[in-house]
């Protein structure tokens, strides 16, 4: 698990640099990672995992900078240590663009004081400072950090001294016995939970871990494209329709163009093929449902409604129609096939958006007064469902199911058909 946390954080870590740089080729990619190797980079602590288990935390000073712990282990507290004799060579600064007085003295010693000061200061309650007289193979003795001199004065680092002389009984290495180690894992914490998130779970509680507790990056899906670039060309068309309706088919094929998104196809040739299937898939669509009597409400709309005392459900509906009985109509758009009426009827999506719709931050409308509809583009169907005041109640008890049950972190793989089409089978302890 470690490795994979590991694999995941240097994925994104590309993203970063992809972001960041102009040049995002592999040897570009190849030595800007060497060069921070070799400038010693470290990542920030914010950015580790420290707050993910509750363990001892072993830090540089650099990446400690801006956090605090109740206690505080400083080791390495001797001269030609810390201060450490190797200095780094300093980039000279031409006088005129310095305007303020820098300091004077051994600039190398006062660099090395500050870095002391950050570690000593992280310390919320105590800190402990120790040093060594040898280390390593080294045979000759090494006296304090003139920094714990400055820190609790002379006096006492001399009376410490003096009391460790006189103790001269030590722990032999041979009488040391590791004992078990434990990691103890903090409960899982969960406030927001969207469809998309409970639909992952109830099908393989592994999977929901994987994607979103650990966020194991996954390569690109031509589904996932190809869903997202429909979407977003009928949001397009639509936001510009409530503007101007005189939207034409030609603008609407326009915007697939424009907002083809070309990742994850297995070829060019299958990306071809897609991208045909998208325009005779908008074409219909066009020919078949769009009319300009339509009342659009709002469009790509973010919900987030309390369903408990501590858990909230978000998501986000394509569409909403004005109806002229004062009701609305839910839309959303499916590219995938149509499922049988059985399994519509007790479609959680549906009874998700019946819940936002209802509530009273949202539309605030009676549930009777809803209707939520699928349209399925490859099958040119459009699937028109209610809900009940009941089936409100049975998605509430069927999230806070879910949020306890991730919660007390019940994550066993639940093996099924679906196991050939997860991107996490690889290293799905289900099939080692």
């Amino acid at each position: 698990e470690k490795q994979t946390l590991n694999i995941t954080k240097f994925f994104r870590k590309l993203k970063e640099i992809e972001n960041s740089q102009d040049d995002t080729s592999v040897f570009s990619i190849n030595d800007f990672i060497t060069m921070s190797m070799e400038l010693g980079e470290s990542p920030l602590a914010g950015e580790s995992d420290i707050s993910d288990v509750n363990a001892i935390n072993i830090l540089t000073v650099h990446s400690a900078k801006g956090l605090e712990f109740p206690i505080v282990f400083l080791p390495n507290l001797s001269k030609g240590r810390f201060p450490t004799n190797r200095r780094r060579e300093q980039i000279p600064i031409p006088d005129d663009l310095v305007k303020e007085q820098m300091p004077e003295g051994d600039y190398h010693i006062q660099e090395e004081r500050r870095l002391f000061y950050v570690g000593l200061t992280r310390a919320k309650d105590r800190a402990f400072l120790s040093s060594s007289e040898i280390y390593g193979s080294g045979l000759r003795k090494r006296k304090i950090s003139p920094f714990v001199v400055e820190t609790i004065g002379l006096e006492a680092v001399q009376n410490l001294s003096a009391l460790v002389s006189e103790k001269k009984e030590q722990l032999s290495i041979f009488d040391f016995k590791k004992k078990g180690e434990s990691v103890i894992i903090p409960p899982v914490e969960v406030r927001k939970i969207s469809y998309s998130q409970l639909q992952t779970y109830e099908i393989c509680p592994l999977q929901y871990r994987y994607q979103y507790i650990l966020r194991i990056p996954t390569p690109p899906a031509a589904a996932a494209s190809f869903g997202s670039t429909i979407h977003n060309v009928l949001q397009k068309f639509y936001k510009g329709y409530t503007q101007d309706s005189s939207g034409e088919l030609a603008h609407l094929l326009d915007l697939l163009e424009s907002s083809w998104i070309p990742v994850g196809y297995s070829s060019q040739a299958h990306q071809k093929r897609m991208k045909k299937e998208a325009s005779e898939m908008l074409e219909n669509y066009y020919h078949s449902f769009h009319t300009s009597e339509i009342k659009i409400i709002d469009l790509e709309k973010l919900f987030k409604i309390r369903i408990g005392s501590s858990e909230f459900l978000t998501g986000k509906i394509d569409r909403v129609d004005q109806k002229e009985n004062g009701g609305i109509e839910v839309i959303d758009y499916k590219t995938g096939r149509r499922p049988d009426d059985k399994k519509l009827k007790k479609d959680l999506q549906l009874a998700i958006y019946a819940t936002a719709a209802s509530d009273p931050g949202l539309y605030n409308i009676p549930i009777e007064k809803i209707d939520l509809s699928f349209y399925y583009l490859q099958a040119r169907e459009k699937i028109t469902l209610n809900r009940t005041a009941e089936d409100l109640l049975e998605v509430q008890t069927r999230v806070k199911d879910v949020v306890q049950k991730i919660r007390s972190q019940k994550f066993d793989p639940r093996v099924g058909p679906w196991c050939d089409f997860c991107s996490f089978r690889m290293i799905c302890e289900a099939w080692k």
